[in-house]
């Protein structure tokens, strides 16, 4: 059985890998994070494979349109925080400059 669900597997990472990398790759425009977030689909995929019903390609692009929504909202967090932070370092550097 797991033998089998490998086989499967390989098989469908070997035919879709390049597709989901390329479409990944154009809305995020960087070859690292494109790597990383198709490994995480690949990964996905791994965990819900026996879900699987009818055409890959459009089940494949859908979790990574999925895992590309979950990168950009990381993305707007992190820049949101960095924001609050050097705002925060600010106000802590005028309050001691007027002590």
């Amino acid at each position: 059985m797991l033998l089998e669900r490998e086989t499967e597997f390989e098989a469908l990472y070997r035919a879709h890998f390049s597709h989901v990398y390329h479409y990944i790759l154009r809305r995020i425009g960087d070859r690292d994070t494109a790597q990383e977030l198709t490994a995480d689909v690949f990964r996905i995929v791994w965990n819900r494979h026996d879900r699987l019903e009818g055409s890959a390609v459009p089940w494949l692009l859908g979790i990574a349109r999925n895992v590309l929504g979950n990168e950009y909202r990381g993305r707007k967090r992190r820049q949101e925080l960095q924001l609050r932070l050097r705002e925060f370092a600010l106000h802590q550097a005028r309050q001691q400059a007027t002590c």
